[in-house]
């Protein structure tokens, strides 16, 4: 049998002939993930004998060529689900949004679904997709109840013929916040604070990506009546140091007001949870009489003019 072909031998016996009920033979047919989901195979019949039931030769007999078209299931490939807020592939919370994308080779398409009740969503049609090319991408916004763990899309195709096929596409959620900071040191400096912390604490989820550091003002300078005021308790209390997630453990924080600073950090992982309160610390940013702000204790700026003022209430 030449390359390309098959041989399909019929030996038929008893007094009825032919094939008289059920197919001849069966093709089995196999498909490229790049290729076409249709196609075409011809099929070439040779006639080496037919005989009737006294097996004798039967004449004059011509046979129709023969045609295979085949449709294949569609092909679902690429099934990409993206946080768009981080930006990733890897990792979402609640309250983000989200994309899935897949690719589907099917020249005859009728109905492509995505399944996001994982995400807090529902089965989104192929009308809510956008298209571009063989791609097809859904929007969701607002993910909710994802817990902690693999969160799944389920990607359903149907083409006119009714052959479907499925596929899932993944991605982490992190819900869990990460373990508050452990120590924070503040260091008097002038016009700046000397801030110090331990290395925050990874866990079971997403990257930690730093430390993030608030304020309070103790204000009244320099008299400072009434108790020290309490750190900041979560990250939306309290001020911006303005020195954004610190992926260290260090900061040399440049502040020019005079006062007492009270600073907490809180620690940030990739997928945005937040830890609760943590360490704290207070400092002021200048140097105890330095009563000229040049940022030195000298005899002629500083001491002299406290001694002119020694003992003055006001």
């Amino acid at each position: 049998v030449a390359p390309g072909q098959v041989r399909v031998d019929a030996a038929v016996g008893g007094a009825s002939p032919g094939i008289y009920d059920g197919p001849l033979f069966a093709g089995a047919f196999g498909f490229l993930p790049t290729a076409p989901d249709s196609a075409e195979t011809a099929v070439s019949v040779i006639i080496n004998s037919i005989r009737d039931n006294l097996n004798q030769d039967l004449a004059g007999l011509i046979h129709v060529p023969g045609l295979a078209q085949v449709d294949s299931k569609p092909v679902l490939q690429a099934i990409v689900v993206t946080d768009t807020m981080l930006t990733s592939t890897e990792w979402t919370r609640d309250g983000h949004d989200i994309t899935v994308a897949a690719t589907v080779i099917e020249s005859s398409l009728d109905s492509l679904r995505c399944d996001l009740a994982a995400f807090g969503g529902s089965v989104l049609e192929l009308a809510d997709a956008t298209a571009d090319g063989d791609t097809y991408t859904w929007t969701f916004t607002g993910v909710s109840g994802t817990g902690d763990g693999p969160v799944i899309a389920t990607i359903t195709g149907i083409d006119t013929q009714g052959a479907s096929a499925a596929g899932d596409g993944s991605i982490t959620a992190d819900n869990t916040a990460p373990a508050a900071l452990g120590t924070l040191t503040a260091v008097t400096g002038h016009q700046k604070i000397h801030l110090t912390w331990s290395e925050p604490t990874p866990d079971a989820g997403s990257p930690v990506a730093g430390t993030e550091l608030r304020y309070v003002a103790w204000g009244g300078y320099p008299s400072y009546s009434g108790a020290l005021p309490d750190p900041p308790a979560s990250v939306d209390q309290g001020d911006d140091t303005g020195a954004g997630v610190q992926s260290g453990t260090t900061l040399e924080w440049a502040i020019a007001p005079r006062d007492v600073y009270v600073v907490a950090g809180f620690v940030r992982d990739f997928a945005g949870n937040v830890s609760a309160q943590g360490a704290s610390a207070a400092a002021t940013n200048y140097w105890l009489g330095d009563a000229d702000a040049d940022g030195y204790v000298d005899v002629i700026g500083d001491v002299s003019a406290l001694g002119n003022t020694y003992g003055l209430t006001s």
